[in-house]
């Protein structure tokens, strides 16, 4: 209903290592012969009906050190357009479509010719060397996500008060975060997280504000609601993950949301 003729992409945000219904979205999409650019930041590896998230429209990666393949810092944008793939290789470095490289074959090799306003984006080759490394361990390593996801949920089942995540059908969930929702409104949330990093259990909140009420889009006067987000936003906490999670660790942290 929100699609007119201004209308340029849908964006879809794959939260925490599961994917969105990229079988609904990409019927709107084709519908309305959108673009469609997937957020892929928490769900590298994670899939929707056996196909991988990033590989529906254009794929957004990151590979900060908390996500589940990292270089220490940067990311990937992935695409079968090759048009697509060289401009935004030219953006990355300046707007200049030919690499060192390539300009090095040419007669006079000190030409840089700029396409478009670009940027210095490039990832440099020893942090992508590491994420090639990183990338065959991924699925070895999402596996183990999986199962410290499983344990917990195990361990937490009968706790009335939460609400532990679920695997959609048609996805593989990677377990970028484990996030639980708070059910009951006398639990302080505040209270709960501040007693878990008490014991040395980094718990968080993933996202709170949520965008829009950050500072900057209130700067602008926005005085809409978004109540199923704000719901969500302050019930949820963020428990540890991480493929190398020890199976005390894992008890440890079911006692401690117990307690």
């Amino acid at each position: 209903k929100k699609i007119t003729d201004k209308t340029k992409a849908i964006m879809a945000v794959h939260f925490a290592g599961q994917s969105c219904k990229m079988d609904e979205i990409m019927e709107i999409a084709n519908e309305h012969g959108l673009m469609v650019i997937e957020d892929s930041a928490e769900c590298i590896g994670g899939l929707f009906n056996e196909k991988k998230t990033g590989s529906f429209g254009i794929g957004c990666f990151s590979f900060y050190p908390t996500k589940n393949l990292t270089t220490g810092e940067g990311g990937m944008i992935t695409t079968n357009d090759e048009i697509l793939a060289n401009k935004i290789s030219a953006l990355t470095a300046h707007g200049i479509p030919k690499s060192t490289f390539e300009r090095d074959k040419q007669e006079k090799p000190w030409i840089r010719a700029a396409k478009y306003p670009g940027y210095n984006y490039r990832l440099c080759d020893i942090l992508a060397a590491i994420g090639l490394v990183q990338l065959k361990k991924l699925d070895k390593m999402n596996e183990s996500r999986r199962k410290h996801a499983q344990y917990l949920n195990k361990g937490l089942e009968n706790i009335e008060a939460i609400e532990t995540p679920v695997e959609l059908g048609k996805c593989k969930h990677v377990y970028q975060m484990y996030t639980i929702k708070l059910l009951s409104n006398h639990i302080d949330r505040t209270k709960f997280i501040t007693k878990l990093r008490e014991n040395g259990i980094g718990a968080s909140v993933h996202f709170d504000p949520p965008v829009h009420l950050q500072p900057y889009y209130l700067s602008f006067g926005y005085k809409g609601k978004l109540p199923v987000t704000e719901k969500v936003s302050n019930s949820i906490v963020t428990l540890p993950m991480y493929p190398q999670l020890k199976k005390e660790e894992l008890d440890y942290m079911i006692s401690s949301v117990e307690g």
